[in-house]
């Protein structure tokens, strides 16, 4: 598991200040209570993210946006990178925390199958409030750098088998224990720990 400051990363700082200046023209103010919670972003395969290291950008001037928006040094943005298989990284190859204060959302790329190549799933963690405007600003930077057409190009909470989603959250859940607790993975390896998805038999 591997963590990336975004100082490695470029971005177009006029594309990030278009990005700020739409979320604060048409985003609501923050309600008093927020609920945590997940969206999803499903993307055409002919527009995945196949190569991590340079279609990641897709992803990042909104991202930047956001934190922006926020009041927030988007230097303390993280890119965090899974390589712990079969533990973490069968599904996921990354996640990217924000920290919003007072909360912290964090966008996820995951596929359905561990043998694809392509990374065509978008998840977005965190409170109501907070995912909304992650939200607007991916969809309006799809539409302004790449004119892409929501239902045409991507779908937002398209419709998942119950079956895959438990397997997302099992290995996210896996991923966060091991963020949290570096020192399990060697004794899980020692012991040859199985990972058992739900509704698959053990990894």
């Amino acid at each position: 598991m591997q963590t990336t400051s975004q100082l490695t990363w470029r971005v177009d700082q006029a594309e990030v200040q278009d990005i700020v200046n739409v979320l604060s023209r048409y985003t609501k103010r923050r309600p008093l209570i927020t609920f945590y919670g997940m969206d999803i972003i499903e993307l055409r395969r002919d527009i995945a993210i196949k190569d991590v290291e340079s279609r990641l950008s897709i992803l990042l001037p909104p991202l930047y946006a956001v934190m922006v928006f926020y009041e927030q040094d988007p230097s303390r943005m993280q890119i965090e990178k899974f390589n712990l298989r079969p533990y973490c990284g069968e599904r996921f190859c990354c996640r990217i925390i924000l920290p919003l204060r007072p909360s912290v959302a964090e966008v996820w790329l995951g596929r359905p199958n561990p043998d694809e190549s392509i990374y065509n799933f978008i998840f977005i963690k965190g409170r109501s409030y907070d995912r909304h405007n992650i939200l607007r600003a991916i969809k309006y930077y799809f539409s302004t750098k790449y004119n892409y057409i929501e239902c045409e190009h991507y779908t937002v909470n398209p419709v998942i088998y119950d079956t895959l989603m438990r397997i997302w959250k099992y290995e996210m859940s896996l991923c966060e224990e091991l963020r949290n607790n570096r020192d399990k993975l060697l004794d899980w390896m020692l012991i040859n720990k199985k990972v058992y998805a739900p509704g698959r038999p053990c990894i």
